[in-house]
């Protein structure tokens, strides 16, 4: 029973991953420094000037190789979404025409950094509330303090500078930052439960290596999907909560499907119980 949870979890999860690969935001031009298309950046470009009302523009590739540009404008007090399928002849003409307008209006992009400082504090306190202490308990064995103590501050350092080199020159939206953040926190308990569901006895280390390994995983599909897919604040946190209330859901089953069995047990034993004494008589 608990192998086939297990292999249920896992098997959600790589459904979504498969589902999230069906539409995947790409560049709007061809060098790949556009991701999305501003009402700023469209005004210095001279683009969408046909809609007074325009706030962002992004290119999708679908799974069947096709495209579609999303279009976002204002609607009274909200927005409406426009999705125009391209075909792959047209989303290159596309591409070569927001090209050729950076060029000609000497436009550089900027990029999209406004979940970075969230991103660099999520890491750095998953670093010293996790990483830092896994590392030694599960690769040090019998080494002493003073190495350990080292290896806790050298990765706890690295939660910091290591992500903010490694998004020197690439955006960092904030959809991306929270994705990121709930991937690193809730991948920390999955890998911890998740020997649990395998074993009756999954040992001392098991848990804290599935926490320190699915932490990092599932930070890493966090922040891919949420950048791969130009996903919202919005979206972000919608998933997130939701992921949460599917959490709380599991547990409650989980307390019910225990006590069920609890109670079949004890009504079991009072039956053979009764079963003893009447054979007895």
């Amino acid at each position: 029973m608990r192998v086939l949870a297990a292999a249920l979890w896992i098997a959600s999860f790589l459904f979504a991953v498969v589902v999230v690969a069906a539409e995947l935001q790409v560049p709007l031009d061809h060098a790949g420094r556009v991701k999305r298309i501003d009402a700023a950046l469209a005004q210095r470009l001279r683009m969408f000037t046909d809609r007074p009302d325009f706030q962002d523009a992004r290119l999708f590739q679908l799974a069947d190789s096709s495209y579609v540009l999303e279009i976002t404008s204002l609607a009274g007090a909200g927005l409406s979404r426009d999705r125009i399928p391209l075909t792959a002849a047209a989303a290159d003409s596309l591409r070569g025409a927001v090209s050729t307008a950076l060029a000609e209006h000497h436009t550089t992009p900027v990029l999209d950094s406004s979940g970075r400082p969230l991103f660099v504090a999520a890491t750095t306190a998953t670093c010293f509330g996790l990483y830092g202490w896994a590392v030694p308990f599960l690769f040090m064995e019998g080494a002493s303090s003073e190495a350990a103590t080292g290896a806790y501050l050298l990765i706890a350092s690295g939660g910091t500078f290591i992500p903010l080199w490694l998004t020197r020159h690439r955006p960092v939206s904030t959809g991306a930052a929270l994705m990121s953040w709930y991937g690193m926190s809730r991948g920390a308990l999955h890998g911890a439960l998740l020997p649990s569901a395998l074993s009756d006895d999954p040992g001392e280390k098991s848990p804290v290596g599935g926490a320190f390994a699915l932490s990092i995983a599932e930070g890493v599909a966090g922040f891919e999907w949420a950048s791969r897919t130009g996903m919202t604040e919005g979206s972000a946190a919608t998933i997130n909560n939701l992921g949460d209330v599917g959490a709380l859901y599991g547990l409650g089953f989980a307390d019910l499907a225990d006590a069920n069995s609890q109670t079949a047990a004890a009504a079991t034993g009072s039956w053979n119980g009764r079963t003893s004494r009447s054979a007895r008589a």
